[in-house]
């Protein structure tokens, strides 16, 4: 698992804010109304898995930025500026890079696809069922193409499945059985794409 040291929520931190993209993404990040957890050793990890994600997909350096907030709920926001939260409790419940790879590339699909400025509020998107599938099929291509392990999606997904069955939450379940199904798909044909170049090569 993610180490995630206790006691170390903070107030925000304020950095300078230069025009375009990064003045957005600033302005985000100092209206949350959410503590920043500033753990060193989790921020590194994020912060590699985030530029190597990046370097991968050819995106710019710092086209996005991952902060850890002590909000309630395990979920990720992705917002204006290419400013990713990733809520404590889903934090918590990641077991390995590979997972986190692809909760974050598939934040970056969101803003890649340009989802987050259909909402009045972008500090608060409520994606729909097509988005989420759109984001999750962007997402693990992203995540494959910097080295991760595709089946790091399906194990995400049907973890958040499993939670949402246990708190019966009926709505979120069907959503996510449909795209942890869709998720599965992509990766068997990512795998039968792999078995069919070894032939072609051997």
């Amino acid at each position: 698992a993610l180490s995630i040291l206790a006691g170390k929520v903070s107030a925000q931190d304020t950095l300078p804010a230069p025009d375009g993209w990064y003045k957005l993404r600033y302005m985000s990040r100092i209206g949350t109304l959410h503590a920043f957890w500033t753990d060193p050793e989790l921020k590194d990890t994020i912060d590699r898995v985030t530029r190597r994600l990046e370097r991968a997909n050819k995106l710019p350096n710092h086209f996005a930025l991952v902060d850890v907030v002590n909000c309630p709920l395990a979920n990720a926001y992705a917002v204006t500026g290419g400013w990713i939260k990733l809520c404590l409790p889903l934090v918590a419940g990641i077991e390995s890079e590979d997972e986190l790879a692809f909760v974050i590339s598939h934040e970056m699909a969101h803003v890649l696809l340009d989802h987050v400025s259909r909402f009045r509020d972008p500090s608060f998107p409520v994606y729909s069922l097509p988005d989420e599938i759109d984001a999750d099929a962007l997402g693990l291509r992203m995540s494959v193409m910097a080295g991760y392990s595709p089946d790091a999606s399906e194990i995400f997904l049907s973890k958040s499945l499993s939670q949402a069955q246990s708190l019966n939450q009926k709505a979120a379940a069907s959503d996510l059985d449909l795209r942890w199904k869709r998720v599965y798909a992509q990766i068997q044909w990512h795998y039968q794409l792999l078995s069919d170049i070894k032939t072609f090569t051997e």
